[in-house]
């Protein structure tokens, strides 16, 4: 826990809301805060404390306790100082006259999006005539600065595991101002990561790749921290993008048994979730080259390849049955060059698993029989 992880304006402007609900005696001796005697924040004409709203703030990004003044580390001015740089204004601290401004940024964000927008929807746009536009309402930058800035963005949706836009390649040493803006958009902008976009061509067989180390989804889930959408859940529950998964899964596993020489197998394929139901713990029946049945769980993500995902507890309960001849095929990217890796054998070594979603029964009517957890995730 440490203030820098507050990436939140709208966490800080929720905060202000709420000192001003409760006025700024009553919000101080709520959290335990002594009066700012220097650092105050100024917003709509009002003052404010700036390390009790750095405090509180926090709280209300990451949904835990605010932090406590004995919390802070640093100087007098380090809470005051990351407010600045969130774009806020406060006395005695002045921003780095080398950053862009909250207009700025803003108008940039809205830029990437719109551009993001459109190639999701497979709209032709014209990245430099963007550039050129985007430059009349910035403060005479170049531009290189758009295009870095724009990569920046790139860099960030990459950190917290979602997909980015094609074009511009991440590129990290983001501005905090330009990260919240960012974390607060994809907070209030979610649908736009789970479209359905069918590829454009059929897989091919080298379509499969190696598993991500577990270091690298570590870093997304840490990324991921400050945003509120669980984009595991949301995927999970969009049926579109599932089925649209499983059918490519299905190609590519016909494609991969062609390839290796056994057409016969390939055509005994089926995609059972189609024809059964789900329920079963896995959408395909398919083969391995040496004609064993295998069992395949799809997992759709439009995002890249460490994105996180759910599983449910009949799903861990299967791959523990089936052992060897149960597959996880992870799809990610798949709104722009879909691609998969494979987790074969039980979930629980496959995987390090999270609980997510508990079972709840009120406490008078909890029994011996009960089941504590319901779907667990790679973290």
């Amino acid at each position: 826990m440490h203030y820098t992880d507050l990436t939140s304006r709208r966490a800080v402007l929720s905060t202000i809301a709420e000192c001003d609900r409760l006025g700024r005696d009553a919000f101080l001796t709520k959290y335990g805060y002594a009066p700012a005697k220097e650092y105050v924040l100024r917003h709509g004409g009002r003052e404010y404390d700036s390390k009790a709203i750095v405090g509180v703030a926090y709280g209300h990004q990451h949904g835990c306790p605010p932090l406590k003044p004995s919390d802070f580390s640093g100087g007098r001015g380090f809470a005051a100082g990351h407010l600045v740089k969130l774009g806020f204004e406060v006395d005695g601290v002045s921003p780095d006259p080398r950053h862009w401004s909250l207009d700025e940024v803003t108008a940039t964000v809205e830029d990437y999006f719109d551009m993001y927008r459109a190639e999701m929807a497979g709209t032709p746009y014209n990245k430099a005539q963007h550039n050129e536009a985007l430059r009349k309402r910035l403060n005479s930058r170049t531009k290189s600065s758009v295009e870095l800035k724009h990569q920046n963005i790139s860099a960030i949706l990459q950190d917290m595991g979602l997909r980015w836009l094609g074009g511009y390649l991440p590129r990290g040493n983001t501005q905090l101002l330009l990260k919240a803006t960012v974390t607060d958009f994809v907070d209030q902008h979610p649908e736009l990561f789970d479209i359905v976009k069918q590829p454009a061509s059929a897989p091919a067989g080298d379509a499969i790749v190696s598993a991500p180390a577990i270091d690298q989804v570590q870093r997304v889930a840490k990324a991921r921290r400050g945003v509120r959408i669980d984009f595991a859940e949301c995927e999970a529950r969009n049926r579109e993008l599932g089925r649209a998964g499983e059918k490519w899964a299905l190609q590519l596993l016909r494609s991969r048994l062609e390839q290796d020489g056994r057409a016969d197998l390939a055509q005994r394929v089926r995609l059972i979730s189609d024809e059964i139901g789900d329920g079963l713990g896995y959408d395909i029946e398919s083969f391995d080259k040496d004609g064993q049945a295998l069992y395949v769980e799809v997992k759709t993500t439009n995002g890249p390849i460490t994105a996180p995902f759910l599983i449910s507890a009949n799903e861990v309960l299967v791959s523990e049955e089936l052992g060897n001849r149960y597959v996880i095929l992870r799809v990610f990217d798949f709104a722009s060059a879909p691609r998969a890796y494979t987790l074969r054998g039980s979930v629980k070594e496959t995987c390090q698993l999270t609980p997510q979603v508990y079972k709840a029964l009120p406490a008078t009517q909890v029994t011996t029989d009960n089941t504590e957890v319901e779907e667990l995730a790679i973290a």
